[in-house]
């Protein structure tokens, strides 16, 4: 439970971060939107870690190649990251 405590802090501090970020972006030019579309992915792991216990080394945490290129089309699509 040690490490997971740990992992949960760091996560937690991304999501914050993200979260952040993501209220300031209609401040942010279109251009630099789409370099964060990135952050998607982020997102998706920050979600996995709370999904999974923050257990850094649970197997489910594996994210497939494919559904990280969906995410990243969809971002680049929307212009949202």
């Amino acid at each position: 439970r040690g490490l997971a405590g740990i992992v949960e802090v760091y996560v937690q501090v991304a999501q914050e971060n993200l979260t952040r970020a993501r209220r300031e972006a209609k401040h942010l030019p279109r251009q630099v939107i789409q370099q964060l579309s990135l952050a998607r992915i982020a997102d998706l792991h920050i979600k996995r870690f709370a999904r999974y216990g923050y257990d850094p080394f649970n197997g489910k945490l594996q994210i497939n190649p494919p559904s990280r290129a969906w995410r990243l089309l969809v971002a680049k699509l929307l212009n949202r990251f």
